[in-house]
């Protein structure tokens, strides 16, 4: 009879539950390691362990004042203390001055010292440069009077030889500016009676009877383009300036005239001479177009003229500007 085999070591009991035994003690670790740790509510702390204080910067001491400058005089000023401000030199005058400069950093010894000497110098100081501030101030407009008298005295010269080259009387024709005539303004009058036309004259164009039948004079313009034609009589041309006219009131004649140069700017009532009739033109920022008199005119008319405006006048002598509101 055969014995029976015996059973791998692997099959017995005893392995099987060593096995097993192993197995659930290694899944129980894995669940305690898993599961958190609880926190101590009274943590333990060594009492031997001390909190370090915060470490504070002392202020800084404070810097000490620096003493006050002490400046003293050298022996030439010193010297200068015991003259007259008007007999220093220049480079005793810039001396001084430092000197005064220098007066606040003395020694409260030394200003006791020079005290009287240095005020008396400083009084003499401004009552020379006051002198020579009014000297400086005379003889400036002196010479600004002289450089105008020079200045008008050969404006007048320049204009007494254009006066005397342009005064002139022309007869009937055409003439032509600058040729027969040079550009300016004239006061023109009339022998004889007849017809008077400017043309090409930028705008400021005349065409007026002369004469007894006309008006006795007229102002014009006359610009280097101009073509004056004249008929049946002579005119008389004359150069004159022109000067600003009395902001109280005045009055014109025919012709062109400048507001601002001759014409006063402002509002005004214009009057024609008694008697009269005629066209009354302001050109420019205001414009106003009236036949002044007569049967066909107004008695009068309320303008306003500013700068640039020119008032033309045709056909009358006497037409009266009074300033109104």
């Amino acid at each position: 009879m055969n014995p029976k085999p015996k059973k791998p070591f692997y099959k017995r009991w005893w392995f099987i539950t060593l096995v097993v035994f192993a197995l659930l003690g290694a899944i129980g670790d894995l669940f305690d390691a898993e599961e958190p740790a609880a926190s101590d509510p009274n943590p333990i702390v060594d009492s031997d362990v001390k909190e370090k204080p915060e470490e504070v910067e002392p202020e800084p001491e404070p810097e000490p004042e620096p003493e006050p400058e002490i400046r003293t005089y050298t022996a030439e000023q010193i010297a200068l203390l015991e003259r007259s401000y008007t007999d220093f030199s220049e480079e005793e005058i810039a001396s001084f001055a430092n000197m005064i400069r220098d007066w606040d950093f003395l020694s409260e010894e030394d200003k006791t010292l020079y005290e009287v000497n240095y005020l008396r110098l400083k009084d003499e100081k401004k009552a020379y440069d006051d002198e020579k501030a009014r000297i400086e101030k005379e003889e400036r407009e002196k010479a600004e009077a002289e450089a105008k008298a020079q200045a008008e005295a050969e404006a007048k010269a320049k204009w007494d030889a254009f006066v005397a080259e342009n005064s002139k009387t022309l007869g009937a024709g055409t003439f032509y500016s600058p040729d027969h005539i040079a550009e300016g303004v004239y006061d023109t009058s009339f022998t004889g009676s007849g017809n008077f036309f400017i043309t090409g004259n930028g705008g400021l164009d005349y065409n007026e009877i002369g004469g007894s039948y006309g008006v006795s004079k007229i102002r014009v313009y006359i610009t280097d383009t101009a073509e004056i034609e004249i008929r049946g009589m002579k005119v008389n041309f004359v150069p004159v300036q022109r000067t600003p006219l009395p902001v109280t009131g005045f009055t014109l004649y025919a012709g062109f005239w400048q507001v601002g140069d001759e014409i006063p700017t402002g509002r005004y009532e214009v009057k024609p001479g008694r008697g009269e009739s005629g066209n009354f033109f302001v050109f420019g920022k205001n414009n106003v177009n009236e036949i002044l008199g007569g049967s066909y005119g107004v008695e009068s008319v309320t303008i306003n003229v500013t700068d640039g405006d020119i008032v033309n006048i045709r056909g009358m002598e006497n037409v009266t500007f009074t300033p109104t509101n």
